[in-house]
């Protein structure tokens, strides 16, 4: 055998010994996915600080509607005590201005000059 000869067989042999052995591997999933890797480590910690900080801002926003819910509902409680008062003072004024319009009971003011003598 001539020396090309040796040359192109023993290359034609490599060549397949590494053809196959790499479609081994790649059948095999030996080599490493770099998207699947990108996916792990990236994605899936991006996945989870959007889902916290998703998770960050439904709390924040139920503690704002908490704080909105209870101060309105104490304006509206003061405002209620308010009327509530204004209310019992309104009545008992009515209730005296009808007192002296009452036949069986009288109010009677009696207006003098304190240095008036007797």
């Amino acid at each position: 055998m001539h020396k090309l000869q040796c040359l192109q067989m023993s290359k034609s042999f490599l060549s397949g010994c590494f053809r196959g052995t790499m479609q081994h591997m790649v059948e095999t999933s030996t080599w490493r996915d770099t998207l699947a890797d990108q996916m792990d480590v990236s994605y899936t910690g991006h996945l989870l600080n959007e889902t916290l900080s998703l998770t960050e801002n439904s709390r924040r926003s139920s503690l704002f509607l908490n704080k909105l819910v209870d101060g309105t509902l104490t304006q509206i409680v003061d405002n209620k005590s308010k009327l509530a008062k204004s209310m019992i003072i309104k009545r008992k004024a009515l209730q005296q201005s009808r007192m002296i319009e009452s036949n069986d009971r009288r109010i009677v003011h009696f207006i003098f000059h304190p240095e008036q003598p007797f």
